[in-house]
């Protein structure tokens, strides 16, 4: 095999080994939930993005969406960047913000097939960069996915609806 047969070879696997699979890809709403579906209160069950402890307020935070197309969050850990891949990534305390919330596609999954919308929400006041906030789940109830940066990394917030 010729020098550049082989550096090719290897050019060609690191791009195959840079092109990862978001491990969440699979549980995304991709189809538009109703309105009348998603109001309700979302408790914090995990998080992948950093490996410090939650502290009883994170543990206990909530999102809550209301009918009226307002939204409250309590306590969320702050686990967010201030620059895409900064790194360690250290829980900086807690975020409480309200605004008003809307449907809305936040990205799309690629299925081999075809590409579907992932839906999720817009938030106002939540000015959090490198951050999508979608739905997970085909039929209510929803659980809601906050993503952190690149989705392949799988660094996420998950809240599971209250029933």
């Amino acid at each position: 095999m010729t020098f550049h047969k082989s550096l090719f070879l290897i050019v060609l696997l690191l791009f195959y080994s840079a092109c990862q699979y978001d491990p969440y890809a699979h549980k995304y709403t991709t189809h538009k939930p109703d309105f009348e579906d998603l109001i309700g209160t979302y408790r914090f069950s995990e998080q992948t993005v950093s490996q410090d402890t939650v502290n009883k307020a994170g543990q206990e935070s909530y999102i809550e969406l209301r009918k009226n197309g307002t939204y409250t969050i309590c306590d969320m850990p702050d686990v967010f960047p201030e620059k895409v891949n900064s790194s360690p990534k250290r829980i900086r305390g807690n975020i409480s913000v309200k605004g008003k919330w809307n449907i809305e596609s936040v990205g799309n999954v690629d299925n081999g097939s075809n590409v579907e919308t992932h839906w999720g929400i817009g938030l106002t006041n939540f000015n959090k960069q490198y951050t999508s906030i979608g739905f997970m789940g085909n039929k209510p109830p929803y659980d809601i996915i906050i993503t952190l940066g690149d989705p392949d990394a799988g660094e996420v917030l998950i809240f599971t609806r209250e029933e």
